[in-house]
Parts: structure tokens; sequence; C-alpha cells
């Protein structure tokens, strides 16, 4: 786990499969005119050899249902702080 707080976390991903089998979550906030940028990077996939599409693929699918919901929490905060 990598923590350089404010400006960047990454951590290994095994959610539901043997921790051996992880992958890379990164994050980092770069600040900008109207706040802050979030970037969110999920790697190092080769790893994981014959099974890395089918993971990478659900992975996607958690992905594709976390986002809106923190994209609606950051706006909430966004704008409460107008």
């Amino acid at each position: 786990m990598t923590w350089a707080p404010p400006a960047h976390l990454a951590y290994r991903w095994h959610l539901m499969f043997e921790p051996e089998a992880w992958t890379r979550v990164s994050i980092t906030f770069t600040p900008c005119d109207d706040g802050a940028r979030m970037s969110i990077v999920h790697d190092n996939w080769e790893r994981l050899g014959a099974v890395a599409a089918e993971r990478r693929e659900r992975s996607m699918g958690g992905w594709n249902g976390l986002l809106p919901h923190f994209t609606a929490a950051c706006a909430d905060v966004n704008h409460a702080g107008r």
C-alpha cells in the first residue's frame, strides 16, 4: 500500500480471490481550478495470466456500479461547500 496524502493512494486488490491474485488500484488527486481531479487506475491484470480478462471484466462491472455513487457524493459535498 502507498499512502501519500493528499495526493495519492494505491493498494492491492483481491476481493473474493486468493490474496496472491492481487491487482493494483491507484488513486491520484490533482488540484485544479474548481477543486481537484481524481484519477483511478486499476492495473497489473497481466499478473493473473489466463484468468485476467474474465476478472478484469468482472471488476469493470463493479467500478461501473460504484463510480456513479461516488460522483454523486462528491457533487453533494461540492454543492454544500459553495
